[in-house]
C-alpha cells in the first residue's frame, strides 16, 4: 500500500512558548533561522514562524498563555533533527558550547549518537546521528536505568514496517 496521498513534506512544527519573542531569538540564534510570519491577535505578538533558509525546516512558536490547553512540554523531546555526519552533530555541539547554549554534550550509543540542548522553556530539542539504521528498529529499556537492548520484530505486527 503506497498511495500517493498528496502530502508534500511537514510544513511545520509548532512549539508552545511562555514568550515568543524571546523563544524566537533564541531559535533564530541557535538555528540560523529566519522569520517568516508573525501572528498578532489583539495587539499582542502571540506566534511566530521561523524558516531556516538552507533546509527549508519551518518552527512555529505559539504562546503557551493563548493555546489550547496551555501545554507545557519541559524535559520533552518534542523534535529531533538528524546531523549529516557524527562530525556535524560534534560541530554543532561545540557551536552551543561557543553560544552557552546548555546541552547535554554528545552521547555515544550503537550506531549513532544524540545531544538533547533544552529550548528557553526546558522543551528538549534533540539532534541525532545514526548510522546503518535497519528499516525497523525497536529498543526495549528499563525504567530507571541506562541501558537498553535491541529488537527486530515489532510489537505492533499488524502495521508495516519502511522493508515491507
Amino acid at each position: 500500500m503506497d498511495a500517493d496521498l498528496g502530502i508534500d513534506r511537514i510544513y511545520h512544527v509548532k512549539i508552545p512558548v511562555t514568550d515568543v519573542a524571546a523563544s524566537a531569538r533564541w531559535y533564530s540564534r541557535l538555528l540560523d533561522m529566519r522569520l517568516a510570519m508573525e501572528f498578532v491577535e489583539d495587539d499582542a505578538l502571540r506566534g511566530v514562524e521561523l524558516a531556516q533558509p538552507a533546509t527549508g525546516i519551518r518552527i512555529a512558536l505559539r504562546d503557551r498563555a493563548h493555546s489550547s490547553s496551555n501545554p507545557a512540554l519541559s524535559g520533552f523531546d518534542l523534535i529531533a533533527f538528524e546531523m549529516k555526519s557524527l562530525q556535524a552533530l560534534e560541530a554543532f555541539a561545540e557551536r552551543c558550547d561557543r553560544m552557552a547554549v546548555g546541552n547535554t554534550g554528545v552521547h555515544r550509543f550503537e550506531g549513532g549518537a544524540a545531544m538533547d540542548v533544552a529550548d528557553p522553556d526546558g522543551t528538549a530539542i534533540r539532534f541525532h546521528y545514526a548510522t546503518g539504521r535497519p528499516p525497523f528498529v525497536g529498543v526495549h529499556s528499563q525504567a530507571g536505568t541506562t541501558t537498553y537492548t535491541l529488537y527486530d520484530v515489532p510489537e505492533l505486527a499488524d502495521i508495516p514496517t519502511s522493508e515491507s
